[in-house]
């Protein structure tokens, strides 16, 4: 008897938990807080505010960023390099085709010059 309510809690358990993801997944809502992910790096701890959550990953983003979005993206991963970091590529991405950022271009420096 023990194991049948057992396994029976475990199944309902499990198919709850499902049901939440698979809402989520078809139908992502904007108004929930983000996570925090781990401690912000020290140059953007500053940008923490308490009862302000904010997410701190390196992959892309599976929506494109807002511009103001992508502002926020730039100051958290300052120290990441675009090509390591699809968060910033992306931000990056958004903000020059927006007209707000325009990329550096390098010179190429010549050998014997």
């Amino acid at each position: 008897m023990f194991w049948t309510i057992l396994i029976g809690l475990t199944v309902i358990g499990f198919g709850v938990i499902v049901v939440m993801v698979i809402r989520d997944v078809r139908e992502p809502r904007a108004d929930l807080p983000l996570e925090l992910a781990h401690t912000p790096h020290p140059a953007t701890a500053r940008m923490y505010q308490p009862g302000r959550h904010l997410i701190w990953t390196h992959t892309a983003p599976p929506r494109p960023f807002t511009v103001e979005q992508a502002h926020q993206v730039m100051r958290q991963h300052l120290e990441c390099a675009p090509a390591q970091c699809g968060r910033k590529r992306e931000a990056r991405r958004t903000l020059t085709e927006a007209g707000v950022m325009k990329p550096r271009t390098r010179q190429r420096v010549r050998a014997g010059s």
